[in-house]
């Protein structure tokens, strides 16, 4: 049995063995639209090839509360919310 390695591991470290494993440079992340009480009013599960990519994709929500973006128990990333007027 022969195992075929793709060695294209792009964005930060912490991928490099998700991307030989899977062959993908992608990885899973969670854009949480959060209430005005903390509480969680919806989840997504995006893939993405790296943070800033996640980021800019949580930036195109008009949401008027926190919006966080995690990949597994990593906090990439937290938006504060919309001010009126802008």
């Amino acid at each position: 049995m022969t195992m075929q390695i793709k060695m294209r591991a792009v964005g930060p470290p912490h991928y490099v063995l998700t991307q030989l494993i899977l062959g993908t440079s992608m990885a899973l992340y969670q854009i949480r639209l959060l209430g005005a009480d903390g509480s969680i009013e919806s989840e997504d599960a995006i893939e993405f090839p790296d943070d800033d990519a996640a980021i800019e994709h949580a930036g195109d929500h008009a949401h008027p509360h926190i919006i966080e973006i995690w990949e597994d128990e990593r906090l990439v990333g937290r938006a504060p919310p919309l001010r009126p007027g802008l």
